[in-house]
């Protein structure tokens, strides 16, 4: 029942067209994959975290939490980590956002599926999925907080971001002394 209403709340609050994936002819049978199958007795939602593929390369950390922002979910992500290329310091097209709820997850699930309103040149369509290695906010805090990406000479933006409720928010603190990139970031000075 709880889920049934989760995919129902979910429906209830999808955004008004915005981009080409809300008018999509087939947004009806999307929502239904991200929502689940209330008759197949399967879970609809399958957690909180999502991989959002095919972000333009041109952009940043700060750009997306710009974008989650313009689009209506700015308090509707409580992490998101933007992974970079340490050997030429540029971003790798995907990232992990995590959801304060299903409800939220599946919203931004459909929002962002096939999503092209980048707000840069180009037709990159975001393909978005689940995160199933790293699900929940307190799986993503443990599994980046004691991470290289965390080491001192990795510029901020490239490092995880917590928010709460709409305000970016210091992330915790690592609780083991942090080793540097193997690879090493060539575009950043290492003590």
């Amino acid at each position: 029942a709880a889920a049934s209403s989760a995919s129902a709340a979910a429906t209830a609050a999808m955004p008004s067209a915005t981009n080409d994936s809300d008018t999509h002819p087939n947004n009806q049978e999307r929502a239904h994959q991200w929502q689940g199958s209330t008759t197949t007795g399967n879970p609809p939602i399958p957690g909180t975290t999502l991989m959002l593929r095919n972000i333009p390369r041109c952009y940043h950390r700060d750009m997306l939490v710009a974008l989650l922002d313009r689009e209506g979910f700015g308090s509707d992500f409580d992490f998101l980590y933007f992974p970079y290329d340490f050997q030429v310091g540029s971003p790798e097209g995907y990232a992990f956002i995590n959801a304060v709820s299903e409800e939220a997850a599946c919203r931004m699930a459909v929002h962002f599926a096939n999503f092209t309103a980048w707000g840069v040149p180009g037709t990159n369509r975001c393909k978005v999925g689940w995160s199933f290695t790293t699900m929940g906010l307190n799986a993503n805090i443990q599994r980046y907080r004691n991470s290289p990406v965390m080491h001192k000479s990795i510029p901020e933006h490239w490092k995880p971001l917590r928010r709460n409720n709409g305000i970016t928010v210091p992330l915790e603190p690592p609780t083991k002394n942090v080793k540097p990139p193997r690879r090493g970031p060539k575009l950043v000075q290492l003590d």
